[in-house]
């Protein structure tokens, strides 16, 4: 329902340590943009309680962290 949504790209993902065994574990790099108004840490941390809150819902740990270049939103 936004006109102009943030785009995000999920770049990876990897799960499990085995292929014949259920995965234990999932871990995913996503690149999400910013609008130039946003505050940055702000928004990061927006982001880690949907994550978080989300998780919660599904029974099942998260854990969000940040690294490579961070930019404000242009």
């Amino acid at each position: 329902a936004i006109e102009r949504p943030i785009n995000f790209s999920l770049g990876t993902i990897e799960g499990g340590n085995w292929p014949s065994s259920v995965a234990s574990f999932c871990k995913f790099q996503v690149r999400v943009g910013a609008y130039p108004e946003m505050n940055l840490r702000e928004y990061q941390q927006q982001l880690e309680q949907v994550v978080v809150a989300r998780a919660d819902e599904l029974g099942i740990k998260a854990k969000v962290a940040w690294f490579g270049f961070h930019s404000e939103g242009y």
